[in-house]
This record gives C-alpha cells, structure tokens and sequence, in this order.
C-alpha cells in the first residue's frame, strides 16, 4: 500500500512538473512574439515619423 502511495506520488509529481515546463516553455515563445510585435511596432512608428519628419523639411 505504501509504495503504490510513493509511485503514484511520484508519477503524479513527474506530470505536474512536465505540465509546468511545458507551460513556462509556452509563455516564453508568447513572450518572444509580443517582444517582437512590441519591437516592430516602435520600429514602424519611428520609421513614420523619420518620413513625415523628412516630407516636412523637403517641403
């Protein structure tokens, strides 16, 4: 009875951190994305205002 207590422990430990680690592996690649989206969204805006900022002197 006790070592089928340890096993199950055991295996329903071995589930639950493979969950976590799964889980934190996913959140880093959301993280990566919305990093890159952030990024890529500034880049856009300054590139907006370097061009409006260029029309307006050549104007």
């Amino acid at each position: 009875m006790v070592r089928k207590v340890k096993i199950l422990r055991a295996t329903t430990e071995k589930f639950s951190l493979a969950n976590f680690r799964k889980h934190e592996l996913l959140s880093g690649k959301i993280w990566a994305v919305r990093k890159f989206e952030i990024k890529s969204s500034l880049l856009c805006h300054y590139c907006s205002i370097k061009v409006s900022l260029r029309r307006g002197k050549t104007a």
